[in-house]
């Protein structure tokens, strides 16, 4: 693909690329995460994420899947997990579906901001996340999937 574009101009590009100033944050924000450990903190406390995850698909049968790497984890919401049917249709236009939304609401409601799109719900913490906010964190995820369970179908439990 390279190839392709040493031979191909691409006229792409954003208002700050290759921008001096936007370049020497970059590099500044690179000195933070060499100097404070910042991605060898992620793969620790990723794998805390995650293991914390599946600990929470396990009791919850909405939860499908759990993916992840670093501080970046989704958990996939399914009303039966034989059939991996999703808890809100894809690719829809409206990608907030009302069993989506009331999920959203619940985690909303216990201070946890996440990106839910039809039937992922995404986690990004910040990577300087105290180990105590993330449990607690999690806590609220837990207590917020009550409400995705709740829109299981009969037959899957």
């Amino acid at each position: 693909m390279a190839q392709h574009f040493q031979d191909h101009y691409l006229g792409a590009g954003l208002t700050y690329a290759a921008h001096p100033l936007a370049c020497a944050a970059g590099c500044a924000v690179m000195e933070v995460y060499l100097e404070e450990g910042l991605a060898e903190r992620a793969a620790e406390m990723g794998e805390r994420l995650l293991a914390r995850l599946r600990e929470l698909a396990e009791k919850h049968p909405s939860v499908g899947e759990v993916r992840g790497l670093g501080m970046l984890a989704a958990l996939e919401l399914v009303r039966d997990r034989t059939t991996r049917e999703p808890l809100s249709p894809q690719r829809t236009e409206d990608p907030v579906s009302p069993a989506m939304a009331a999920v959203r609401r619940a985690l909303n409601d216990r201070h946890v901001s996440t990106l839910t799109r039809w039937n992922l719900v995404v986690f990004a913490p910040p990577l300087t996340i105290a180990e105590e906010e993330l449990e607690a964190g999690l806590e609220a995820v837990d207590a917020a999937l009550e409400t995705a369970d709740s829109q299981v179908t009969a037959a899957a439990l």
